[in-house]
Parts: structure tokens; sequence; C-alpha cells
């Protein structure tokens, strides 16, 4: 099959350091090609995949960008202008490039990479029959379950970059940035009450995040904690590299 894969157009892929759904999109797209289909990704410059690259933009735009809508529009709109060449699209873009897509005439599927609120409901239903929903998990589904769906994937990860180790370190992790879907404030309690020391490693670049770390966790915690403070991008690849 002829295939596109739409990744945002803020981060490369796979990102360095940070990035989850640029991760599954270079996992989808490297396992389809190696697969034998005919693969072609619209990502930023700088990405890296056995598709063939095609970059609206020649390098990522960064994170403090996500949500701006002529980029998004602009990058969106170059893949679907080659719609009439692939079977299927899959779209991991945001809802500016499901709009495109659901009037593009062509098969589209779209991965929902995000949680609902009313406003995203409102929209994926008005969507809803002119585009196939992928859903990550079946509580996501359960959130809003008469959208058209194509089916549920759970996202994927390199088994050979995590290999399993049996002797572990007596510890919980957090890594994640800080907002209330991702709940760092959770793994504090959580922590609090079993006594288990937690390592938490937390994107704090934009200010959501940062005014949610102060209002939800600093609270939460006791004064006695190491703060390592921020690591560098280098540090950053490194240690998600392990």
């Amino acid at each position: 099959m002829k295939v596109a894969q739409i990744a945002p157009p803020w981060l490369a892929v796979p990102p360095a350091g940070y990035g989850g759904i640029e991760w599954v999109v270079s996992l989808v797209s490297d396992g389809l090609a190696r697969r034998g289909h005919d693969v072609t990704l619209y990502a930023p410059g700088g990405s890296r995949t056995r598709a063939r690259l095609v970059s609206p933009f020649p390098e990522p735009l960064g994170t403090r960008m996500i949500g701006e809508p002529w980029h998004e529009t602009m990058h969106t709109f170059a893949a679907y202008a080659d719609a009439v060449g692939y079977d299927v699209i899959h779209d991991h873009s945001g809802m500016i490039g499901l709009g495109i897509g659901a009037l593009s005439g062509r098969t589209v599927v779209h991965t929902l990479h995000g949680p609902f609120d009313e406003h995203a409901k409102r929209w994926y239903r008005s969507v809803s029959g002119h585009a196939w929903f992928v859903a990550i998990s079946e509580a996501q589904r359960a959130a809003c379950p008469e959208l058209s769906y194509a089916g549920t994937v759970h996202n994927g990860i390199d088994l050979d970059r995590y290999p399993f180790r049996a002797d572990k370190e007596d510890f919980l992790l957090f890594l994640g940035r800080s907002n209330h879907e991702k709940g760092p404030e959770v793994a504090v309690e959580v922590a609090r009450r079993t006594g288990v020391k937690l390592v938490m490693v937390v994107k704090l670049a934009e200010d959501p995040e940062r005014e949610h770390w102060r209002s939800r966790v600093e609270p939460r915690l006791t004064g006695e904690e190491t703060i390592l403070g921020e690591v560098s991008h280098e540090e950053k690849v490194d240690l998600l590299g392990r």
C-alpha cells in the first residue's frame, strides 16, 4: 500500500529527549516500511526514517510553537496536497489537519493522541463519518464512544530500547510534563502514602506546566526533597536513551 504518515511540525521524528507522538509516528512509519509498504512521512527537517521524508519546514518549530495555526496549516496542507497519491493517510497532527483531511475525499485515519474535553468532543463529532479515528486506549474510547472508530491501538514501544531487568532499584519513577492529565501530584501522593522513594523527571518548559507545578505539586512536597534543577538537552537524550 501507499501510505502517508503526517507528524506534527513541532519536533523531529524520532524526537531527541522529549516527545510522545513523534515516537509513535516513528515506530509506525518504520514498521510499515519494513513490511514492504510504500511509506511517505511528512515531518520537519532533521527527522530520520525508513520512509521517504517530505519536510514542509526545514527544521522543527519547537514545543513553544505548539498549536500555532499558521505553521500547522502550512505543514498539514502540504501533505494533503499530495493526497491523491495514497491509499490511506494516517494523520497524527492537530485539529486543523483533521479538518483538511475530512474534506479531502481520501481515506484518512486520525489517531487521538490527547484527552477529550468538551470542545474536542464537539469537533470530533462534527468530523465523525468523514474520517476514521484510532483510540489509544479503551478508556479514551469510552469517553466519546459514538465516533467513527477504526479501532483501538495502544501506543507501542521499541523493546530493544528498554530491555527487561529483573534486578531493579527500589524507587518509583515519574516521567512526563506537569499537567492535570499526567498527574505528577498523584505520583507524589502515592510515594507519600507508601513511603517509597520517588524520582521525578518533569517537563516545565511552558507557562501552564510551571503554573500546574506551583499550584498542584509544590504544595504536596515536604521541603526535604533533593532538587537537581534543569538538565541540558544532551543529558535528556542520554537519560531517555538508557
